[in-house]
């Protein structure tokens, strides 16, 4: 009976010991704070010269292709701003914003050479 005992003392002090590592968080998950802090601080110019880097570095770009791209990247994330921003029905906004997009495929098509644009595709859908 004594050996009972000790054993479920141990086994509860084990069990106490257990919770006491457990750290609670009232932070919410990481999804929802790093999206709403990524609409608030993206910029046109920030995402241009983003998009550019990370564009340069995946596909080999020259000097003079970044420029062009960072341009391209930069009037696109201007207009699609001002789009956002307008009082247009959210069909209207969703055209205007895919015409743009099929504008700046067309532009990266001419930036870039056949072997970087298909890699552009499959790399950057």
């Amino acid at each position: 009976m004594r050996f009972v005992f000790v054993l479920f003392l141990g086994m509860m002090s084990w069990g106490l010991s257990a919770q006491i590592g457990v750290k609670s968080t009232s932070k919410a998950p990481e999804t929802t704070t790093s999206a709403k802090s990524k609409d608030t601080k993206t910029s046109p110019t920030s995402l241009a010269k983003s998009t550019s880097e990370k564009l340069t570095k995946a596909l080999g770009l020259s000097k003079t292709q970044k420029d062009q791209i960072y341009k391209a990247v930069l009037d696109h994330a201007t207009e699609v701003d001002k789009i956002k921003k307008s009082k247009l029905s959210n069909k209207d906004k969703f055209n205007k914003t895919t015409a743009l997009d099929n504008q700046r495929s067309k532009q990266f098509a001419k930036i870039m050479t056949k072997e970087q644009y298909n890699k552009y595709l499959l790399s950057f859908p």
